[in-house]
């Protein structure tokens, strides 16, 4: 009696990148939705003096930012893994226009701003925008939400991303069993 062995390698490598770009896409996405319910708004209590809005429930150095208008919370994103890539990857994030990660825009505009709210500022000169009159600015300490991020939701990540890898190689690899 012989016994017939069948290489399917290529189909079988196919089949892993796959099941890893599902993993790796999927865990993206559940650090994305992390980030997005633990970035809080902060409500108007009251206008000051120069009109501008003074806002309640202000985040405090180390927690995640309290936000404004929505919009930092609402340009928080991920990327989608390539299933036929070599090397499968996927992030999340802030990304400028050509989806490159936030770090290659940071201080260009608004895009700039996740990294300073992750890195915090240093203490700077400034001129006042109505006086006139130079001063120094405190800078800002560190709210680092994807440092957060990634603490609070890797557990969770690690678990889906081998969930939905699994379900996927067993789904793809099912279709080549034969009785």
């Amino acid at each position: 009696m012989t016994t017939q062995v069948s290489w399917n390698g290529p189909k079988v490598l196919k089949d892993v990148r796959v099941s890893l770009a599902k993993g790796l896409t999927a865990a993206a996405l559940t650090y994305e939705t992390h980030a997005r319910l633990n970035v809080q708004s902060a409500s108007v209590d009251r206008v000051d003096e120069d009109g501008n809005p003074v806002r309640q429930g202000r985040s405090k150095p180390g927690e995640f930012p309290a936000t404004d208008t929505g919009d930092f919370r609402n340009r928080i994103t991920s990327t989608v893994a390539d299933e036929n890539a070599n090397r499968p990857a996927a992030a999340f994030g802030i990304f400028g226009g050509k989806k490159r990660p936030m770090h290659v825009q940071a201080g260009k505009g608004a895009a700039g701003y996740p990294l300073y709210l992750q890195t915090g500022t240093r203490p700077s000169q400034r001129t006042h925008h109505k006086s006139g009159k130079s001063f120094t600015h405190p800078g800002m300490a560190a709210r680092p939400w994807a440092t957060l991020t990634v603490k609070q939701a890797s557990p969770k990540a690690g678990r889906v991303f081998l969930d939905t890898a699994r379900k996927t190689f067993a789904t793809r690899s099912a279709g080549d069993s034969k009785p």
